[in-house]
């Protein structure tokens, strides 16, 4: 503000500062004075403040050139250069402030960090009080003013995390609410009792949640069956992708295989992993069959994982007319999943976007950069979680609990460990790292082949799983 220096160098004895700080004026009565708003003063011994050319302003007592005056609307007073939670920038005009920071606007130069445990929302905080504590929400759920996770209603969508929007299904379809994080999980409903009139392959139909995948180890052909059937004695499957028996494949121990394939690719005996043919699918690992894409669908060569993957191809080129949102159109592969990190708006774009500096986004899941939420940008997609863990409801991974496994990377969730089998806290990877629900006494440790045994002399074990 406006105003006199109170100390100051007055080497002459004529009771006036000997010199002003650039962007004020030197007064007889006063002393040194800011300059107004958009003015500017070289500072010195000069006199004079001197207007910013015409359709600039500058900030009161901060330009000492016309350098520093900056283009603006000039029906601003200096009160509202700026909206709160903004900072006059170094471009002209003004620049939210960043996750984690506010600022009051007007005339402000520097945006504040939050309290420690808080943050904010980019260019929404304008004091202290508006930052929030860092809890983050599930999808299909909006991040409330009072910083608390409410469900999104029935119809629409929302990716979770700290996005304070809930966004409309695509035209004539709906969603359950507070179940769809993406708008590809809105669906169709023709008789309007609340569900989806038809499920994908490897989902079930429930009362309150929709489509729901099937658990690795069952199937289910989708459609409106209401229920999830174990696969045989012997054999498993991929959660949410097998939709008939013969999709569920043996079960195996990793370290002991000599070729775990590729989604698409199916295990010859002679020749290891290799691609299914144009329209047909394979779920990988060791699975070594081929399955036929659905009537009236087709697939790339070696790209389709599950039945869920093929596509329609009216025009014959052997590319899907139309993509996903969060996925992208490539040449060779069909739809592709956007990274973590990006947005596809699907259809035939063939491009996938960055989201904004300081966001990141589930893969696959984002179509806008509304979609994409506030989180630590020093992780990559490749390592969101560790293995074992999830992403939390708390800023961060999580432990899966003992008796489930997640891949880690941005997985959302933990699976539960097949019947009969557990796992160790933050330990299991996959299915295949549950184990028999043996447990040894103390003293004894658990071998690779899940039998107790006793700790040698001279060693001792907490026994349990270890």
């Amino acid at each position: 503000s406006s105003g006199i220096n109170a100390e100051y160098g007055d080497d002459d004895g004529d009771g006036l500062p000997d010199s002003c700080e650039p962007g004020q004026k030197l007064t007889p009565n006063r002393g040194c004075v800011d300059c107004f708003a958009g003015e500017y003063g070289p500072g010195g011994t000069s006199e004079l403040c001197f207007e910013c050319p015409a359709g600039t302003t500058s900030v009161e007592g901060h330009a000492s050139s016309s350098a520093d005056c900056f283009m603006y609307d000039d029906s601003h007073s200096e009160a509202d250069l700026c909206e709160p939670g903004q900072m006059i920038s170094t471009t002209p005009g003004c620049s939210n402030c960043p996750a984690g920071q506010y600022s009051p606007g007007g005339s402000s130069l520097t945006c504040s960090d939050c309290p420690d445990g808080t943050t904010s929302i980019e260019g929404s905080a304008s004091s202290a009080s508006d930052c929030f504590g860092e809890e983050v929400c599930e999808p299909g759920q909006i991040f409330s003013t009072v910083s608390t996770c409410g469900d999104c209603p029935a119809g629409q969508y929302g990716p979770g995390w700290t996005s304070e929007h809930c966004f409309d299904c695509p035209a004539g379809m709906t969603s359950c609410n507070g179940s769809a994080s993406a708008a590809r999980e809105c669906f169709f409903d023709g008789d309007g009792d609340g569900l989806p009139d038809s499920c994908l392959p490897g989902q079930k139909l429930t009362v309150n949640r929709g489509c729901v995948d099937c658990p690795a180890g069952q199937y289910s052909p989708g459609g409106t069956a209401d229920s999830c059937t174990d696969c045989e004695e012997g054999t498993t499957s991929i959660e949410g992708l097998a939709s008939m028996p013969r999709e569920c494949f043996r079960e195996f121990n990793p370290d002991e295989e000599e070729h775990i394939c590729e989604p698409g690719q199916r295990l010859t005996a002679r020749r290891g992993c290799e691609d299914c043919p144009i329209g047909t699918y394979s779920l990988g690992m060791v699975s070594q069959l081929c399955f036929s894409c659905p009537e009236g669908l087709t697939s790339c060569e070696g790209h389709a994982g599950s039945a869920r993957d093929c596509f329609v191809d009216d025009d014959g080129d052997g590319l899907p007319d139309s993509c996903e949102p969060g996925q992208k159109l490539t040449p060779n592969r069909g739809c592709v999943d956007c990274f973590a990190g990006e947005y596809g708006l699907g259809g035939t774009s063939e491009t996938c976007f960055e989201c904004p500096a300081g966001t990141t986004s589930v893969e696959g899941h984002a179509s806008s950069s509304a979609d994409c939420f506030m989180y630590d940008d020093s992780h990559s997609e490749a390592d969101l979680c560790e293995p074992g863990q999830m992403i939390s409801t708390t800023p961060g991974c999580s432990n899966c609990p003992a008796g489930q496994y997640s891949p880690g990377g941005s997985s959302l969730t933990c699976s539960d460990c097949p019947d009969g089998t557990t796992s160790i806290e933050g330990s299991a990877s996959s299915a295949s790292d549950c184990f028999g629900e043996e447990v040894c006494e103390p003293g004894q440790i658990l071998s690779t082949v899940s039998i107790c045994g006793d700790c040698p002399a001279g060693q001792y074990g907490p026994g349990w799983t270890s």
